[in-house]
């Protein structure tokens, strides 16, 4: 269905085809999408979540503008969060779409995501499970979500805020409900993919890189860093363990030999063999 719309959006921006054949053939689409599969056999029961509709789509254009006109004026949708360079156009119960200019000149429409309502959906179980998890008001929280539109990451905040918890966002979408709930928001505009709806790529991994630099800096903060060395690392493999005794011996005066037993006879912990030691140099 993806490829189908993006196929007609793109014929009706380069003038291929008129708006009263645009919005036939979406009707007849949608007709055969919502059409009940034949009951040929029994279909395997369903893995995690079922989606149940198609909540929005969120697509870039040439001009967003003339996008929007048209589905406004054509299809009586609803624009909100109009910025001069995006805008939401709302139509049913909870379904919208999402036109944006696109970062680089684009020769036809291209799907950004698509994100989906789910059946069954319990935002108090959410609830729940953080607070029996002892979510409080001296943690954090932080919520990831490239479209700033997951329905359970939008619950986590709310269950944050209710709590006192500080919160978080990461995401690519400035203007996204999940960048305005956060206190914090750490925008990747990484712009559409190169493969239409696989946020793993640019998305994900410039996400990837924003985890990397906060965890490296809650760990320098709580002093888990001395220098350029993490002292308090678990030595649980071989590997880890001659990297625990070379952190041993380029902070301290130690050979390899002396290092590795003064580590043993510290249950395996770096921090505190460097602690005992610096505590003995004191006296």
């Amino acid at each position: 269905m993806e490829r189908i719309v993006n196929d007609l959006l793109g014929q009706f921006e380069h003038g291929r085809i008129s708006r009263r054949q645009l919005v036939q053939m979406l009707a007849l689409g949608m007709t055969a999408a919502a059409a009940p599969p034949l009951a040929v056999a029994e279909p395997a029961p369903p893995r995690g979540f079922k989606a149940v509709a198609v909540n929005h789509i969120s697509f870039e254009v040439a001009d967003y503008a003339r996008t929007r006109d048209f589905y406004a004026d054509l299809l009586g949708m609803q624009v909100s969060g109009d910025d001069g360079r995006q805008c939401y156009l709302k139509f049913g119960q909870d379904s919208f779409l999402i036109a944006r200019n696109a970062h680089e000149p684009a020769k036809a429409p291209l799907v950004d995501h698509l994100c989906y309502t789910i059946e069954d959906w319990d935002k108090g179980a959410v609830e729940a499970e953080l607070r029996r998890r002892g979510l409080g008001a001296g943690d954090a929280v932080v919520a990831i979500s490239a479209s700033g539109h997951t329905p359970f990451v939008l619950s986590c905040l709310d269950t944050a805020h209710a709590v006192g918890a500080r919160t978080i966002a990461v995401t690519c979408d400035p203007h996204s409900p999940l960048a305005e709930a956060a206190e914090i928001a750490i925008v990747t505009e990484t712009g559409a993919e190169v493969i239409a709806g696989s946020t793993r790529m640019k998305a994900g991994l410039a996400q990837k890189m924003v985890l990397h630099l906060l965890s490296t800096t809650v760990m320098v903060r709580l002093g888990y860093v001395k220098g350029n060395l993490m002292t308090h690392l678990v030595p649980g493999s071989e590997k880890l363990r001659e990297r625990a005794i070379r952190i041993i011996e380029s902070t301290t005066e130690l050979d390899a030999e002396q290092a590795a037993r003064l580590l043993d006879e510290h249950g395996g912990s770096v921090a505190t063999a460097l602690a005992s030691l610096e505590k003995h140099t004191a006296r």
